[in-house]
């Protein structure tokens, strides 16, 4: 396998208008790998996919964002740092889903009208946020946020 600095460079020499912004998001997250508080092995099987991308004649954009999204997962996994806004992307659903639907179907009942159904998923969406941002504003102070 290829050192992560020759990695780097060989994105970096691939830029291109159409893939710039995620190709200088890879190498930052190389450059976090390349750090010394993480064990390059923990990412070594997404590590081998980046030069198969060179072989070709121009780099899979979809490659790229699949390399992407598994090198922050094993982030997330091994090492619990989360993207930008992660928590609250994902309290947003839950709110809806945990929250919405039942405010939603308490205020249809006592109206005794299932036209006011939908009027418990904004409640819930808000209060997903709140708790999103919160858990995100944790995340921040703990030093748990990649910042790509």
């Amino acid at each position: 396998m290829q050192s992560i600095p020759d990695l780097i460079a060989q994105l970096k020499a691939s830029i291109n208008a159409e893939n710039e912004k995620l190709i200088k998001q890879i190498v930052a997250l190389l450059e976090m790998i390349d750090d010394a508080k993480y064990k390059q092995a923990d990412f070594e099987q997404h590590l081998e996919r980046i030069p198969h991308q060179f072989a070709l004649e121009k780099p899979n954009y979809r490659q790229l964002q699949s390399i992407k999204a598994d090198l922050l997962k094993v982030f997330q996994k091994e090492y619990g740092m989360v993207g930008p806004g992660h928590y609250r992307t994902l309290w947003l659903s839950i709110g809806m889903a945990v929250f919405g639907i039942p405010f939603g179907l308490i205020f249809s009942s006592a109206l005794n009208n299932f036209a006011f159904l939908g009027i418990g998923l904004p409640i819930g969406l808000s209060i997903g946020i709140a708790i999103g941002t919160a858990k995100d504003k944790q995340a921040q102070q703990a030093g748990k946020v990649i910042h790509i």
